[in-house]
């Protein structure tokens, strides 16, 4: 799947039109802390050329800059790919750095990110051979305020690896991933 960029350009001049951010979720806060749950389809080119089911679960930090609209993400995410072809199960970290922009409840999220492959379960392959690698990613989403600090949110997400363990292999994952954020003044 191919993201055109100028439908990207186009969300990002939209959503960087506005210096103050939405009422709905975002009013009043230095930062949040939350958790999500994703569930993506990958593909590794090293291993096999077809996509595969993933879930995940990761927790992450927001802070904003000025009581603006924009404000920079960290997080770290853990995720399992079970490989059919392989007979194999792959644990991976990500830790993603990204600047968000929020607007009326929706937002875009995008930056960095370090991928590390942890453990291979089912396979003589050991994952000690296998070194991080780095990538961007980015998402599209809306998030809302449920009681007091506490917001829902749901995303669209993609990511690609540009520099994947000591190959250059085309890895790449796009999902869903929905959380829950605590927003602290």
């Amino acid at each position: 799947m191919r993201i055109n960029p100028k439908f990207l350009l186009v969300l990002f001049v939209f959503f960087s039109l506005s210096s103050k951010a939405g009422q709905d979720s975002t009013a009043l806060w230095k930062y949040r802390i939350g958790a999500k749950f994703s569930l993506d389809k990958n593909v590794c080119f090293v291993f096999d050329p077809k996509y595969y089911l993933s879930n995940g679960a990761g927790l992450q930090v927001q802070f904003r800059i000025n009581q603006s609209a924009w404000s920079f993400q960290a997080g770290i995410n853990k995720s399992e790919v079970n490989s059919n072809e392989a007979n194999a199960r792959f644990h991976f970290l990500n830790m993603p750095l990204n600047m968000r922009v929020d607007k009326f409840g929706f937002y875009l999220s995008g930056g960095l990110f370090m991928n590390h492959l942890y453990a291979i379960k089912n396979t003589s392959m050991d994952a000690s051979y296998f070194k991080p690698g780095l990538g961007l990613n980015h998402m599209f989403g809306y998030e809302t305020k449920v009681n007091g600090a506490f917001s829902l949110f749901i995303e669209a997400r993609h990511m690609v690896e540009f520099a994947f363990w000591r190959y250059q292999t085309g890895f790449s994952s796009y999902g869903i991933s929905c959380g829950l954020n605590y927003s602290v003044r």
